[in-house]
């Protein structure tokens, strides 16, 4: 019961009341700041964001808030609030998981795809290097993602991880949504692409 607790308490629903709620946000910031947990780095996380004042105060919030304003939903937040799956089944055992999101909630729920696929692929990285390890991610309408440094370093460091990226577009303006610019370059010099049904004359202009 104290692990079902924790998992409640520490969840991305506590974050999203912590930071729509001013009294409770300076409550936290002085607790880090009498804390020498994590070897003195809250107090020093608390001492930089209380140095915000006025409208860098603000602006800092709004940025912050907009990135988990998908967590406003109630179906999302009971799933959100506690669950029974480990993620290191994905690293040391057999595991499948689908991330679906319905069409006309894309954008609306772009934030939450985000946050898992960065969660899975750090979890990867953190588990060490091993080329026997096999861990495969198919991201179809992979451009609804858009720009993600998580996928970048996936598809740049991912293989000695054990890791396996394929990427579903549907032309090549869509690649640049997710690897612009210099990003875009390396993307095509790393990956072996498929083309099926190809109406895209920007293709020539690659290969």
């Amino acid at each position: 019961r104290r692990q079902r607790q924790m998992c409640i308490r520490d969840s991305l629903n506590t974050m999203r009341d912590l930071l729509t709620n001013p009294q409770m946000m300076d409550q936290m910031l002085a607790h880090m700041a009498n804390s020498d947990a994590c070897g003195g780095l809250l107090r020093r996380l608390s001492g930089q964001v209380s140095q915000f004042s006025g409208q860098t105060k603000a602006s800092v919030y709004s940025v912050a808030n907009s990135h988990i304003d998908f967590l406003d939903s109630i179906p999302l937040a009971d799933t959100l609030s506690e669950t029974s799956f480990d993620l290191n089944a994905l690293i040391h055992g057999r595991q499948t998981v689908y991330l679906c999101v319905p069409v006309d909630r894309i954008s609306e729920l772009a934030g939450l795809q985000r946050l898992l696929l960065t969660t899975f692929i750090n979890q990867v990285f953190a588990a060490g290097e091993d080329p026997e390890r096999r861990i495969r991610l198919l991201l179809d309408e992979a451009a609804t993602l858009g720009t993600m440094d998580s996928l970048y370093n996936g598809v740049q460091f991912g293989r000695s991880f054990g890791l396996r990226l394929m990427f579903l577009f549907q032309s090549t303006s869509q690649v640049d949504r997710v690897f612009p610019e210099s990003q875009k370059d390396s993307f095509f010099a790393t990956a072996a692409s498929v083309h099926c049904g190809v109406n895209d004359h920007a293709l020539s202009l690659i290969h």
